[in-house]
């Protein structure tokens, strides 16, 4: 079952990691809008779309991003 709270704190997690803020820039590198983050925030599902976005941005699977694995690689 999708929680937005694993959802928001695995973006955390990789931000941080990368050593990225939320920004414009990093929004818009990712394809991503405020309101998007905001919607995840807020608990809302993003859209699969959205997700595919955040996922190749930070280079990690949508299952880590939505707390179906801890393991963040991507397998090809």
């Amino acid at each position: 079952m999708y929680d937005a709270q694993i959802c928001l704190k695995r973006i955390q997690v990789m931000r941080n990691k990368k050593g990225f803020r939320f920004n414009d820039a990093m929004l818009k590198d990712a394809n991503m809008s405020p309101t998007a983050i905001d919607n995840i925030r807020r608990g809302k599902t993003p859209s699969i779309e959205k997700l595919m976005c955040l996922a190749k941005y930070f280079n990690c699977s949508i299952d880590y991003l939505v707390g179906l694995t801890d393991n963040p690689e991507v397998n090809r």
